[in-house]
């Protein structure tokens, strides 16, 4: 109910992440399988699993609104972590712990931070958070099958972490890392090298194009150097983060001492990977060490699943602690409480859309996948986010250049976004074909106005005479 109270009556997601899913997907379902649906000639950058499936659900129900089909999904689809998250605790724990475990998952995570820095349930459809349901599905898997010698579990086990990778990188990479440690411990190395070529066959139809196309490798850092507001380096994030990850250190105390840990590694592997990556990223802040220059990945998805195993943790302790009666009045409280919160949801519903839905339907109707868009507002870090480009990016159109927080990371930004300034510079010759301005802008002289919003005018250019 308090996802589909949130998104009631919106027409668009309100988070800009998926505006850019939304265009992978319509990029897709417009027969662009592996280019970027941004940029004209780049290859695909971004994980295609949930991008596939959504439009795979597009076609399906015949929806040609993607936006609005993301807002009805995501309060159904933000159930199926919930779930997956239940079975794996319950396997890994015992039924009790379990139960406890999820409402945590549910109740806590999420309740006063934003949900791809502290998971649990979100009716917002993002990639990174419908991903945990792969990442939970598949270290139920490890736990039940990775300590057994038989060839067909490492073939079972390697495919399902490679189809997380194609869902998302991050909970694939922590996949592995347990995956190891608890074959490791079994021993083995012929299965386990099984389980990786298994594991690569899957990620290598991901992976290969981008490969050929980019040699030098990510050029663009500003993508995978974003930082959560409750994550930067400064006073209020570290004391953020230590409160929301208060009642996680003190379960892990009690654990601890009152010698109840779960016994198997899997959780120990878990946390130990997020907690060295998080106190890498505060060990560098400010430092140019050799070891600061390698392993530049987003950290809030480490926080993320950091949060995620502090619920597994929570609910051991409260089920090994505590009188049934305390636990289950302890757990409607904090319900109540958590509902009450929620500020992301809250500030969502309230925000103004980050794309101007009138100019997103007339682009989609109106001109070919290939069409080329140029904008008037700057791209770089400093500057807005600009409804246009985020139309014309979901409807799967391409761009001069787009915001440098979501460009393509393989690709060089600064070019692009010298083209886009000299091509609302002068009238010269350029590569765009349509414009896409705010109404207050100048006219161009070699642009005839086609249509207008309330919020922006699209114009075609005049590109006769040009190469």
């Amino acid at each position: 109910m308090h996802g589909l109270f949130v998104t009631r009556g919106l027409g668009a997601p309100p988070d800009l992440d998926a505006l850019r899913d939304i265009g992978f997907a319509q990029g897709i379902l417009d027969g662009n399988w592996w280019g970027d649906p941004a940029y004209l000639g780049a290859t695909r950058y971004y994980p295609p699993l949930v991008p596939t499936l959504m439009a795979g659900l597009a076609w399906l129900v015949g929806s040609t609104d993607l936006p609005r089909l993301w807002v009805i999904a995501g309060p159904w689809l933000g159930l199926l972590p919930v779930l997956m998250f239940y079975l794996m605790a319950r396997a890994m724990f015992g039924a009790r712990a379990g139960l406890i475990a999820a409402a945590i998952f549910v109740l806590w995570n999420g309740a006063v931070t934003t949900p791809w820095v502290s998971g649990g349930y979100s009716p917002w459809l993002l990639t990174p958070l419908l991903a945990q349901a792969g990442f939970f599905a598949a270290a139920w898997l490890i736990h039940a099958r990775a300590a057994q010698t038989r060839w067909r579990d490492a073939v079972l086990i390697g495919a399902a972490i490679g189809i997380v990778f194609l869902a998302h990188v991050i909970p694939a990479l922590l996949l592995t890392a347990m995956l190891i440690g608890q074959r490791l411990r079994a021993g083995s190395l012929a299965w386990l090298s099984l389980a990786g070529a298994v594991q690569a066959a899957f990620m290598l139809p991901y992976l290969l194009p981008i490969m050929r196309a980019y040699p030098d490798g990510v050029v663009h850092l500003p993508p995978g150097a974003w930082v959560a507001d409750e994550l930067r380096f400064d006073g209020a994030a570290l004391v953020t983060i230590a409160l929301i990850n208060m009642p996680f250190l003190l379960a892990s105390v009690w654990l601890w001492r009152s010698r109840v840990w779960p016994t198997g590694g899997l959780l120990a592997v878990w946390i130990a990977v997020c907690v060295l990556v998080l106190a890498r990223h505060y060990s560098c802040a400010g430092a140019d060490m050799l070891a600061c220059r390698f392993l530049r990945l987003p950290v809030h998805h480490f926080h993320l699943y950091l949060h995620i195993a502090g619920a597994c943790v929570i609910g051991l302790a409260l089920a090994h602690w505590s009188p049934p009666r305390l636990i289950w009045g302890m757990l409607i409280a904090a319900g109540i409480l958590a509902l009450g919160l929620r500020p992301y949801d809250r500030a969502a519903r309230d925000a103004a859309p980050e794309i101007d839905l009138a100019a997103y339907r007339w682009v989609l109707a109106n001109t070919p996948p290939d069409a080329l868009f140029v904008t008037a507002i700057p791209t770089d870090l400093a500057s807005p986010f600009d409804p246009a480009a985020f139309a014309v990016l979901a409807a799967g159109r391409k761009l001069v250049a787009l915001h440098a927080l979501f460009s393509n990371p393989y690709g060089p930004w600064a070019p692009r976004e010298a083209l886009r300034a000299a091509a609302r510079a002068d009238a010269a010759c350029h590569p765009a074909t349509w414009a896409i301005v705010p109404l207050a802008a100048e006219p161009s002289p070699r642009a005839t106005i086609v249509t207008q919003t309330a919020q922006h005018r699209i114009e075609m250019l005049d590109r006769s005479g040009c190469p």
